[in-house]
């Protein structure tokens, strides 16, 4: 029988890598790279307008190639 393990990682943690880039940091562009998304605000351009996102966090993307790694230390 296999062993399953479940964690919780928040999508901020510097444990997470995403490739090709965390944010796109300017108007949200998920064809571009990777962007966050909140539950209460939805997608946000904080550099731009000064707004900060509201509730839980998630990365998204459709790019295509785009991938993220989680740094696994442990037994």
């Amino acid at each position: 029988m296999a062993n399953h393990v479940q964690f919780f990682l928040d999508d901020t943690s510097p444990s997470i890598s995403y490739q090709p880039f965390r944010d796109t940091f300017d108007i949200p562009n998920v064809e571009g790279g990777w962007n966050p998304i909140y539950t209460n605000t939805g997608f946000t351009a904080a550099p731009l307008t000064g707004v900060r996102g509201e509730g839980s966090s998630f990365h998204v993307t459709s790019r295509p190639g785009a991938s993220l790694t989680i740094v696994w230390v442990g037994e």
